[in-house]
């Protein structure tokens, strides 16, 4: 009989990352993982295909994580530059701990295919908060400067 093993996708994730940051992209491996979650190696590849579908589902908790902090300074900000500000220290907190890995590993590199899907999912994530931000502070404000802003973010990053 098989054992049941609650919150393992959340095990193998919080693994991967703990490994990925103590010994880099190139050592990690999908059997030392394995091997610290006490799984077996093809149970991994039963929620993830492959070593750079894992890392992106880590990074991609990460910014889930960072847009989280974004949103709860941007709703507790005085006002908008406070706001801004917060926002943009978020995403280059977020950059400083994974810029080695992207390094490493050429990540950059492998997904300019799909480079401006992500730039505008992003951008649209940022106008979200922003939005909302501006709103709060300020008066609606035209939908091209919100983009603007979250531009001006995304490439000052």
């Amino acid at each position: 009989m098989s054992k049941i093993l609650e919150n393992l996708q959340k095990e193998i994730l919080s693994t991967t990352r703990r490994q990925l940051m103590q010994k880099g992209y190139k050592s990690l491996t999908i059997r030392s993982i394995a091997k610290e979650c006490s799984i077996a190696v093809g149970t991994i590849y039963n929620y993830y295909p492959n070593k750079e579908f894992l890392l992106a589902s880590v990074i991609l908790e990460d910014w889930k994580l960072s847009l989280e902090r974004m949103r709860y300074s941007a709703s507790s900000a005085e006002d908008i530059f406070e706001g801004l500000q917060s926002i943009f220290e978020e995403i280059l907190c977020f950059l400083k701990l994974y810029c080695d890995i992207f390094n490493e590993c050429g990540f950059l590199g492998s997904i300019q295919y799909s480079f401006a899907d992500r730039h505008k999912m992003l951008c649209n994530q940022l106008s979200d908060i922003i939005r909302d931000m501006c709103i709060r502070l300020l008066r609606p404000q035209e939908e091209k400067m919100i983009i603007f802003i979250a531009e001006c973010l995304l490439g000052g990053a």
